[in-house]
């Protein structure tokens, strides 16, 4: 597990639903804008530390909005 968004052809280009969590969205989004966000993220992952990459895609994926903010802060910071 080393990448925080599934590897698969998206073809959804529906917005956000509402109550919808925002890694869930971000997954299954076909829109170029999000295509890059996913890749900015991806590039962001690339550059923390093995030993920490599982924890911030669990984070990440769990479904939780509270752990995506977490998570993408953290992952933010580092790339500062």
């Amino acid at each position: 597990m080393t990448s925080l968004f599934s590897e698969r052809d998206r073809d959804d280009w529906s917005r956000a639903l509402p109550n919808e969590e925002i890694y869930a969205f971000l997954d299954r989004s076909a829109t170029p804008y999000y295509a890059e966000v996913r890749r900015l993220l991806e590039s962001w992952l690339s550059h923390v530390p093995d030993p920490h990459k599982a924890g911030l895609i669990g984070q990440f994926r769990s479904g939780n909005r509270h752990n995506f903010e977490s998570a993408f802060w953290e992952l933010y910071l580092h790339e500062v």
